[in-house]
């Protein structure tokens, strides 16, 4: 009976998945109606006169595209780059991340070669060569346009480009001081404006668009249009913005080689992840990858041999005639396969956010293995959704694959890389904001032996779900609690309870709750941040005072815990001490809502009046537009002897 009703459960998930995905009769230029090949129909070098625009689609799995065989969707224009140029259908990511898979996009090496390995905690190294290096040493003008601060200047991807156009402040959020993605219309209009700037010069532009990232919110028309499918909504949104970035290339557009790539896609409820980042079947790692230049590369040609994301930038400079041969372990596509070449992924993101065990795997021909303590192999050509693990009954191919995880990742299956970059809370709480480092920005999350990604992935979900907004406060906790029942030691389930608690309010319980967070996890600043805001709101100074002194201490910019310790510290007349802290805070952020009262008034009873009037004058000249500091200086100097009133 078990078996059973099992089947009928795995009969449900295939039905809901089959509606979700659009299954049914694709557009005309569906794969299927593609003349098929095994390798590119040009020779190297082929390309040698023509420009590189190389698009970059975030979180953009490929089976969501009309060509792929979505008929609930229209893509037109990638489309028609797929009916008069090449589509390869099978191409798998590196990482379901967007910096660790970018990074292999651009340099031809896989993470376990470039070391990027996560999104925010690690660097590419500027000792590897990138394609945009490569080019502009060959005579390419060089510019890059991204939407997303997960690929900000500071984690290496800048290396080579001339112009790298991060600057997401036309995208940052009214009411909050985290910032959302770049529009893709935004970013089309910068990226025109690059291309304006080299006119008739040579160039490679690579323009990223972000927009299919969740939280799913495509402007109109496209809104209205999907209304009961906001995701396809963003692709279809991005799609037009590609198209009019297209019509830019005006007379270039002949001899302009256009690359459009994904680098992971989302998993859309499919084996329990609504997102990505923790789990490497195909919902977040096959990725759509196609290449037109005007109708010099055949017309309507689809390969289907497996390909990995390392593969890309070789291929792309070699169509080139530039020589850019990355890691050495790509694939020469110019000619049929000899043999079938292993493509490598994997994933840390659970290992480090929550002490999951990392997942490494192997896609060789049809057969796909991920290697845990559970291992799974998969044939995607009878099962592409993934949901019938043939591992228990091919121990032969279970084992061949494997010795191949095996030699890859050697050094990686006992230990996990140790990260390159240590942001700061404020970039921390960005990444947070889009959905990543759900552990926060600390070490790696101790080990819990056995606890797969897979087997945890419910529980996560679960959780996400009970903190849905819209929900009554009261079910929320309700189910948070019954995750706990299961799964005692659940970080995010006592993160989540305790942010409900505080929702109430029950400070008590609240407190009770985020102290268990830190006994868990001791190295987030952010959770004492929080513990200590609920101490501040029962009147507990010296238990804030515990609690932030050391987080000020290793964490100098965290704005929020700075300004508390300093307004606590006032509070209990410490003014010399309280300045220290909230001077930091007015020179970090000037704009803080109530920073520049405190400091005007611990600046006064501290008996410093004249270095205030120095500290107000400086910031004014260098900021001459700041009204509420103009105030305050203004009422100051009008009454000499008293505080005034400071609005």
């Amino acid at each position: 009976m078990v078996v059973a009703a099992g089947m009928v459960l795995v009969g449900l998930v295939w039905l809901c998945w089959a509606f979700v995905r659009g299954a049914g009769p694709g557009p005309a230029t569906e794969i299927g109606s593609l003349s098929h090949r095994d390798s590119l129909p040009v020779e190297a070098g082929h390309l040698s006169d023509c420009n590189l625009l190389l698009v970059t689609l975030d979180t953009t799995r490929a089976d969501r595209l009309g060509v792929y065989g979505n008929s609930a969707i229209k893509t037109p224009t990638l489309d028609h780059l797929a009916a008069t140029g090449v589509v390869f259908s099978t191409v798998t990511a590196v990482a379901p991340l967007t910096l660790p898979a970018h990074a292999s996009l651009m340099t031809g090496r896989y993470p376990t070669s470039h070391g990027v390995r996560a999104n925010g905690l690690f660097r590419l190294g500027d000792e590897f060569e990138t394609l945009a290096e490569r080019l502009l040493a060959a005579g390419y003008r060089t510019g890059a346009v991204v939407s997303s601060f997960v690929l900000d200047e500071q984690f290496g991807l800048s290396q080579g480009f001339e112009v790298y156009d991060d600057n997401l402040g036309e995208g940052q959020l009214e009411d909050s001081r985290h910032y959302r993605e770049q529009s893709a219309a935004v970013t089309t209009e910068r990226a025109l404006r690059w291309l304006k700037e080299v006119r008739t010069e040579r160039f490679f532009l690579w323009v990223h668009y972000f927009d299919p990232h969740h939280e799913y919110a495509p402007p109109s028309p496209f809104a209205e249009r999907y209304a009961d499918n906001a995701y396809d909504g963003e692709i279809a949104y991005v799609d037009d913005a590609l198209g009019r970035l297209l019509d830019g290339l005006a007379g270039s557009r002949s001899r302009t080689l256009v690359a459009v790539v994904g680098d992971h896609g989302e998993g859309l409820g499919q084996h329990s992840e609504m997102t990505h980042s923790y789990l490497s079947y195909d919902a977040t790692l096959r990725v759509p990858l196609i290449l037109q230049a005007g109708e010099r590369l055949g017309g309507g040609v689809h390969i289907a041999r497996p390909v990995s994301q390392v593969d890309v930038a070789p291929m792309l400079a070699s169509l080139l005639g530039v020589p850019f041969a990355g890691g050495g372990v790509t694939q020469d596509l110019f000619a049929p396969a000899k043999e079938e070449h292993p493509v490598f992924f994997e994933t840390l993101a659970g290992r480090l956010d929550y002490g999951w065990e990392p997942l490494f795997g192997v896609a060789v021909g049809h057969m796909k293995y991920i290697h845990s303590s559970v291992p799974e192999l998969y044939d995607r050509e009878r099962d592409p959704d993934e949901l019938v693990n043939l591992a228990p009954g091919d121990p032969a191919t279970t084992e061949r694959l494997g010795r191949l995880v095996r030699d890859m990742f050697s050094d990686d299956l006992a230990a996990v890389p140790t990260p390159s970059v240590d942001l700061g809370l404020e970039d921390l709480e960005r990444l947070q904001g889009l959905g990543y480092m759900g552990g926060g920005n600390a070490d790696p999350a101790p080990v819990a032996a056995g606890l797969t990604p897979q087997s945890m992935m419910r529980y996560l979900t679960r959780v996400e779900l009970a903190q849905d907004k819209s929900k009554p406060i009261a079910e929320s906790i309700a189910e948070l609690e019954a995750v706990l029942a299961e799964q005692p030691d659940f970080y995010p389930a006592w993160k989540g309870l305790g942010n409900a608690h505080r929702r109430v309010p029950d400070l008590e319980a609240a407190a009770r709750v985020l102290q268990r967070c830190i006994e868990l996890r001791p190295g987030i600043p952010q959770t004492v941040f929080e513990l200590a805001l609920v101490r501040a709101h029962r009147r507990q100074t010296d238990e804030v005072l515990e609690l932030l002194e050391p987080i000020a201490r290793s964490y100098p910019n965290f704005v929020p815990a700075r300004y508390l310790l300093g307004s606590t510290l006032a509070g209990v007349r410490r003014f010399d001490e309280a300045l220290v802290h909230l001077r930091a805070v007015f020179d970090l952020d000037p704009d803080h809502e109530r920073c520049l009262e405190h400091l005007v008034m611990a600046y006064i009873f501290a008996s410093r009046r004249e270095e205030l009037l120095t500290v107000l004058g400086k910031h004014l000249e260098a900021h001459p537009e700041a009204s509420k500091v103009r105030a305050a200086l203004t009422d100051l100097k009008a009454s000499a002897s008293k505080p005034g009133v400071f609005r």
